[in-house]
């Protein structure tokens, strides 16, 4: 069977009723393929936090090097690793990032306390696995090659 070839491609679009902020978009996106790894990341910031625009790249920048970083080997290790339990060593290693992100940003600039008040999805596939990440509020939804959708 042939490897599943996957194309990455992304890109954010500021609503027209958050124009009048003139602080830019909140959110962002990226996505990348690395041999058997690929990722899609998005970030939504929330546009009454201020500077979210800033912590919506700095979370998806830190989620894509943990996951480039240390997705694969633990796969590798742990094949029968659930989910969840993935979910959890992932959300343990990128609370510990941006905690000392937030540290470093949050002294003495103009962040301020709700740099990182966003959402985060992280769409994966290492090999043959595949599996969605959510934290905060949203929805995924699945487009299958059947023509449904979850």
């Amino acid at each position: 069977m042939q490897p599943l070839k996957i194309v990455t491609d992304h890109f954010t679009l500021q609503g027209h009723s958050l124009k009048h902020l003139e602080v830019g978009c909140q959110d962002y996106a990226y996505s990348f393929t690395n041999g058997d790894l690929s990722v899609a990341i998005v970030s939504d910031g929330c546009s009454s936090a201020p500077n979210s625009d800033v912590g919506a790249r700095l979370l998806v920048i830190t989620a894509g090097h943990i996951l480039a970083n240390w997705l694969p080997d633990t796969l590798d290790e742990n094949p029968g690793a659930t989910v969840e339990w993935l979910r959890t060593g992932f959300e343990t290693q990128l609370v510990q990032q941006l905690d000392m992100l937030f540290t470093v940003f949050n002294q003495g600039t103009f962040l301020g306390p709700l740099l990182l008040d966003c959402t985060l999805n992280v769409a994966v596939r290492y090999k043959d696995r595949a599996f969605v990440f959510m934290f905060g509020d949203g929805f995924i939804g699945v487009d299958n090659l059947d023509g449904t959708y979850q």
